[in-house]
């Protein structure tokens, strides 16, 4: 689906893993789309 992304539009960015028989885990930045860039509002450190 095309979708335009606008100025002040919040959105979130949220991979994730499953493993069968065990479960799953989501990491989910969230992202504000500004005039030429984009800013994430969280800090959520994924290297950790």
């Amino acid at each position: 689906k095309d979708t335009m992304l606008d100025k002040d539009m919040v959105f979130t960015i949220e991979p994730g893993i499953y493993i069968p028989g065990w479960g799953g885990v989501r990491l989910e930045n969230m992202v504000v789309v500004k005039e030429n860039r984009a800013e994430v509002l969280n800090t959520l450190d994924c290297a950790s």
